[in-house]
């Protein structure tokens, strides 16, 4: 009997995987074709969604992770009052687990640095800085941010150089370290180091986890929906770029 209730408690698990798979698949989609409204009503159903099974796994194993998505959704859309409401929830709680609470207080970070609160992103910065589970140079880019937006460029090239070379942060990277070299009138540069081929899904993977998420149909569906996602916003900014590069240095023949 108990082994019959384990199989049943598997297949049922494995059930709910797969509908978070097929919805991350369509949060992608909805994403990389612009569909803003689709997509919030899509998060929103599913943060309220009431699969017993998936909600255990996402306190346990995620926890916050999807209310900081939905914080840079929100974000991106450029309503950050609300955006930054979903990412003190996401704080919350992925508080007891630190790998999550690196990436929430990321999130919280990046959105405070758009609202102009430099101080209070700095402080979420710190806070990510000095955590031993810290894998990831969101500190020193959102730092590097900050010191771009506070006329520090030299400080702003320090701490944005290191990170391009990471291929999970390198279109950030290189966007910094452009924009502070076009403020200092070095525009050659600051167009060279715009010349690199964007981050692909597979930069957010690691290579065991890219075999196991593509090892069926569903994952490889998934994989190529954020490519697609992905392609939609760092082609676009590394073009975006390279217009303020030559528009900052004049260049009006080349902005096409």
């Amino acid at each position: 009997m108990m082994v019959l209730v384990a199989f049943g408690l598997l297949i049922w698990f494995i059930v709910d995987l797969d509908y978070d798979r097929r919805w991350s698949r369509k949060r992608a989609e909805l994403g990389a074709q612009g569909r803003w409204r689709e997509l919030n009503q899509h998060f929103e159903a599913h943060l309220a969604c009431r699969r017993l099974l998936l909600r255990l796994f996402r306190a346990r194993v995620g926890p916050g992770l999807l209310e900081a998505d939905y914080a840079l959704h929100l974000s991106n859309q450029g309503d950050n009052e609300q955006a930054l409401q979903w990412a003190d929830r996401a704080v919350r709680k992925s508080a007891r687990r630190k790998l999550n609470l690196d990436a929430t207080l990321t999130t919280r970070a990046h959105i405070l640095c758009k609202m102009g609160r430099y101080e209070e992103a700095r402080a979420a910065a710190a806070q990510v800085r000095t955590s031993p589970s810290s894998r990831y140079p969101s500190a020193d880019l959102l730092d590097g941010i900050i010191a771009l937006n506070l006329g520090r460029i030299e400080a702003s090239l320090m701490l944005g150089q290191p990170a391009i070379n990471d291929p999970r942060a390198k279109d950030a990277a290189h966007a910094l370290v452009s924009g502070a070299l076009t403020l200092q009138g070095r525009f050659q540069e600051a167009l060279n180091v715009l010349v690199y081929e964007p981050a692909t899904a597979s930069a957010f993977f690691t290579p065991v986890a890219l075999q196991q998420v593509t090892r069926d149909k569903l994952g490889r569906s998934l994989v190529m929906a954020i490519d697609e996602e992905v392609a939609g916003i760092f082609r676009p900014a590394q073009y975006l770029g390279i217009a303020q590069v030559c528009l900052g240095a004049g260049d009006v023949e080349h902005l096409e």
